[in-house]
């Protein structure tokens, strides 16, 4: 299943962006409907790493763990988790654009079932807004923390 894919250009330094997206702790400060990034195995940043992200999705709080398959300090990190008979993949990679860095998430899904194929294709509008909100508060977060 096709998967959606979102860039937005940040101005902030690479390293400082690949930062907050790559570190847990700093990815829960930046993102206000995360209420916490729990590190269940140390140490982060390398293959197989674990972590529970739990957030709010309306008025329910969602944990979910995902482990890292793929990291490239400074360019990419990719988590996978596998929750809601779906398999989920997470790709953020940034990339210096002189003075700025463009960062692009993309999620691939995988659906487990033939009813979970069609409940994300009903909802990848939704999902959508959600990333490119989130992506958004990246941003923000990136942009202040340079000039504090």
């Amino acid at each position: 299943m096709k998967g959606i894919s979102l860039e937005i250009l940040i101005d902030a330094d690479y390293r400082r962006v690949f930062q907050v997206v790559a570190d847990p702790r700093i990815y829960a400060d930046a993102i206000p409907d995360v209420i916490q990034m729990e590190v269940l195995s140390e140490p982060y940043g390398v293959i197989g790493t674990r972590v529970r992200d739990t957030r709010k999705i309306g008025d329910q709080l969602i944990s979910t763990e995902m482990e890292v398959v793929d990291y490239h300090a400074n360019r990419s990190i990719t988590t996978q988790a596998i929750a809601y008979n779906c398999t989920w993949t997470n790709i953020f990679e940034v990339n210096p654009e002189g003075y700025q860095t463009l960062l692009t998430l993309q999620v691939d899904f995988e659906p487990h079932q033939f009813f979970t194929r069609i409940l994300i294709w009903m909802m990848r509008g939704t999902m959508r807004r959600a990333l490119q909100k989130e992506l958004i508060h990246l941003k923000n977060y990136c942009e202040l923390s340079i000039q504090a």
